[in-house]
């Protein structure tokens, strides 16, 4: 048997190389035959499924590029583009067939269901179970206002079940000091081929937990799209809430927008973040006119209270900053859709001006910009003066700690963190994007998009920067404004109010 295997191993090399002799002439059919021959002589052979992969995909036989990219998966290819690629190729295909043909095999074996739902879910007047499925599993904005819904709907008296990839973290800790249940899915729920065919853990997961609603935490639109189609089909109630509506993404994902308004439609509500967002959906992604509604972001008390000026000067002498500084502070992922660029080009700017001693910037959060970032940071040479002070848990005293908010994002949803500083009563300066307007409204600054006219942005930033460091009464008129829009728009009881009386129609209703 090992002298055989040696033999096909050799022979399935020779047959190898006449493929990429076939490929290298342009005889593109003789190179598929003699690469499908390597294979029967060393079935795992993995560099052979990616070159057949990569000629069907090139003929559009996507079916048959994807069953080779599969098969490397199953021989244990770990290519970091693997996935990527199998991503896009199940865009292009853009059909829902085998979404539906394993949700058909999964309820083939689970007769004791009904296509309406589960029969023993809990009758009117027992003890509620809610299941909130995110693909947000951190600790920004999306993930803080699920962390707050779940928490005080357990104080309502409904048990509550959270549904993400695996996470560690201080909200984590929180949510199970008060007994909330997770399960954690098997990868992570950004990644949009997961997200299509996790259908099986979708129908486990909802077997076991028996949720009498369902809410839906997307970070973008076609997030979750199998869990959402299973909920559907299987007729559970489900409140589908978007966090953040990008357009590009609506180009990315084309081919599953008119997937979209059926899980609409079968929602018992859907929830944007902001005004601008809804209408985003609306002209980007298939929502219906007649479906959405807005329900605002919001912050609990603790956000609300007068500024501690201890805590922020404890702060500031734990980070090397004079008491007399004037401090910027952003709290936002290190990614280049949060715009830190912009920043370090109004720094640039800065530099040149009086006032440039007195600037410091503490920028919380961690990313994959990170490492590329603190290189910046120090070949500028102002590493004195920007301070990473990674993931935070403490926002409230870094708030207290500062003078300014910047936020210079791409696009957002309605920002937590520019709500915390409106609350905090510290000056907002950020671009005019999604739902930063409606958040602002006339207080703060406005930047302008900085996709539009980065260098704009950039300069803007320094102006504003530079007129409140100078000018500490304009601030403080600046930040008495956020303040009291906060308090008008963005008070955690009203959002909470909203979602309640939003789950309570919906339990009704079903």
């Amino acid at each position: 048997m090992e002298g055989t295997y040696i033999l096909s191993c050799y022979d399935a090399k020779r047959w190898y190389t006449f493929a990429n002799c076939w490929l290298h002439q342009g005889k593109t059919e003789q190179a598929i035959a003699c690469y499908e021959r390597s294979l029967k002589l060393q079935p795992n052979y993995i560099p052979g499924y990616y070159k057949l992969a990569d000629l069907f995909k090139q003929q559009q036989r996507h079916s048959q590029s994807l069953t080779m990219y599969q098969r490397a998966l199953d021989l244990g290819a770990t290519e970091i583009w693997l996935p990527s690629h199998i991503e896009t190729l199940i865009i292009e295909r853009g059909d829902f067939a085998d979404i539906d043909q394993r949700f058909e095999q999964c309820m083939a074996s689970r007769l004791h269901r009904n296509h309406q739902g589960f029969t023993n879910r809990s009758t009117s007047g027992a003890e509620k179970s809610l299941l909130l499925y995110t693909n947000c599993p951190g600790t920004y904005g999306a993930e803080q206002v699920n962390h707050l819904l779940m928490c005080n709907l357990l104080k309502q008296g409904y048990r509550i079940t959270c549904v993400q990839s695996f996470a560690n973290h201080y909200l984590i800790d929180e949510r199970k000091t008060l007994g909330i249940e997770h399960i954690w899915l098997k990868k992570d729920a950004h990644n949009f081929l997961y997200s299509l065919t996790n259908v099986l853990e979708v129908v486990q997961i909802l077997e076991l937990i028996q949720p009498d609603l369902i809410i839906f935490a997307d970070g973008e639109p076609t997030a979750n799209l199998a869990a959402n189609h299973v909920a559907m089909r299987l007729g559970i109630p489900f409140i589908k809430v978007i966090h953040c509506v990008n357009a590009g993404w609506a180009d990315r994902f084309s081919a599953y927008l008119p997937l979209l308004p059926d899980i609409y439609r079968a929602a018992s509500t859907v929830i944007s973040v902001s005004q601008a967002n809804l209408q985003l959906l609306r002209d980007r992604y298939h929502l219906p006119e007649d479906i959405g509604q807005v329900v605002y972001n919001g912050r609990g008390k603790a956000y609300f209270a007068q500024r501690d000026q201890g805590a922020g000067l404890r702060i500031r002498q734990a980070l090397g900053i004079p008491p007399s500084a004037t401090v910027v502070l952003t709290t936002a992922r290190l990614v280049t859709s949060k715009g830190h660029q912009h920043q370090l080009a109004a720094i640039k700017l800065l530099q040149k001006m009086p006032l440039w001693g007195s600037l410091y910037f503490v920028w919380a959060g961690s990313g994959p910009d990170e490492s590329m970032l603190k290189t910046q940071v120090d070949e500028l040479g102002i590493s004195d003066y920007v301070k990473f002070v990674g993931e935070r848990s403490d926002v409230c005293a870094l708030l207290d700690a500062a003078d300014i908010f910047v936020l210079t994002s791409h696009f957002e949803g309605m920002p937590l963190s520019i709500m915390e500083a409106m609350a905090k009563e510290v000056p907002v300066a950020a671009t005019s994007i999604s739902g930063i307007p409606e958040a602002l409204g006339k207080t703060g600054k406005l930047l302008p998009d900085p996709t539009i006219n980065p260098e704009e942005t950039a300069m803007c930033l320094a102006d504003a920067i530079e007129t409140w460091a100078a000018n500490p009464s304009l601030r403080a008129k600046a930040a008495a404004a956020c303040k009291q829009r906060a308090l008008e728009l963005f008070q955690g009881v009203n959002m909470l109010e909203s979602y309640f009386s939003i789950i309570k129609k919906s339990l009704t209703e079903d």
